[in-house]
């Protein structure tokens, strides 16, 4: 029902007000947050793609001197994704292929490292089809994107070759029938 569904946002929202408020306490007792304490904000405020929370919390992690991980950067990328924002995404995914990777908590072998970019670019391209981009451009801007990707090499980790599936579903929503090979 709609009541319920209303009651599932109040509670997302509050407890988005409530992580916030631990945050800020944290910071009033002298305790300052973690990485995991800021991929644990982003996670929540992205999934919602309250876009300008991630902003900000961007931010404060650049003013506590804590560099977003590979990790973190997923979950921004999801969060644009998810709010229809595909340039702003394919310049996070940029920034991921970007960053050299290192061994962190999060992230032991360079090989999760190229998996997690691998699963960001498939994610964009899902994106892509369910974007507000027109079907054209959505074509083309998935065009594009899956070009960097063989050029990268990302798509040799691709061994159930969803990215491909994925490319054909957006030729097939498009009436493109004669790209799909």
């Amino acid at each position: 029902s709609s009541a319920a569904l209303g009651e599932e946002e109040r509670a997302v929202g509050d407890m988005g007000d409530h992580m916030e408020a631990c945050v800020h306490s944290m910071r009033v007792d002298g305790v300052m947050p973690t990485l995991v304490t800021y991929n644990i904000l982003l996670r929540h405020f992205a999934g919602k793609g309250s876009m300008e929370k991630v902003s900000a919390i961007l931010q404060s992690m650049k003013s506590d001197g804590i560099q977003p991980t590979l990790a973190s950067l997923a979950q921004v990328l999801h969060g644009y994704c998810k709010a229809g924002d595909m340039s702003t995404a394919e310049a996070v995914l940029q920034m991921m292929v970007d960053m050299k990777p290192k061994t962190s908590p999060e992230q032991k072998l360079v090989g999760e490292g190229l998996h997690t970019i691998l699963l960001s670019y498939r994610n964009v391209l899902r994106s892509t089809g369910s974007s507000d981009l027109t079907k054209q451009k959505a074509v083309e801007f998935a065009e594009k994107l899956f070009e960097k990707m063989e050029q990268r090499s990302v798509l040799k980790f691709d061994k159930k070759r969803s990215s491909y599936g994925t490319m054909m579903d957006i030729y097939v929503s498009a009436g493109k029938f004669d790209q799909v090979e």
